[in-house]
This record gives C-alpha cells, structure tokens and sequence, in this order.
C-alpha cells in the first residue's frame, strides 16, 4: 500500500481535522483514508462521465436530426461560393489593425 506524507499544514486546520475524525469516531489516520478515497471515487466517476459525454453527444446529434427529417444520407448544405482573389493579411498585420498585441 502507498504512504503519503503531507507537509505545511496550517495547525488549526489539522486540529480541526482530527477533530472531524473523532466526530466520525476514526483515527486521523483512517479519516484521512476515507477523504482520499472519496476524492478519488468522484475524480474517477467524473473522468468517466466526460468520456461518455461524447458518445452521448453524438447520440444527441442523431436524435434532432431524426426529429428535423434530416438523415445522414442526405444532400449536404450548398457551400456558398468563395472569393480567393484578395490574398488574406498575415496573422500579424491583421492582429496590429485591429488594436491586438503582438508577442
């Protein structure tokens, strides 16, 4: 099992720790234990809804597009038609007129 050994704790919020624990009848030991592994059920629980986020996302995505008639085997939205014949400023002209700072 792995040791953890914590420095620089303020003295009241380690008496008041200690205190929690009693009223939790547990060691600080054991108290400190518990927080650790709560911390680290809810990290891990949340890690893990993030992930899914994006299958329910994509879910999400299909569901209005049935509910609109639209099918991903449908035509795709015309591009409007683009005008490359006057050449796009440099990133850092365009920064410098439009009052943004250069780094």
């Amino acid at each position: 099992m792995a040791t953890f050994t914590l420095r620089k704790l303020d003295d009241e919020v380690a008496e008041q720790f200690k205190q929690m624990a009693k009223d939790h009848g547990r060691s600080a030991e054991a108290e400190l234990r518990s927080v650790v592994e709560e911390v680290t059920r809810r990290y891990i629980e949340e890690k893990d809804r993030t992930v899914a986020t994006g299958a329910d996302w994509l879910a999400d995505i299909r569901r209005i597009m049935s509910d609109n008639g639209i099918t991903e085997n449908d035509e795709p939205l015309p591009l409007p038609d683009r005008d490359f014949s006057q050449p796009h400023p440099p990133f850092a002209d365009s920064a410098a007129s439009s009052g943004g700072e250069q780094s």
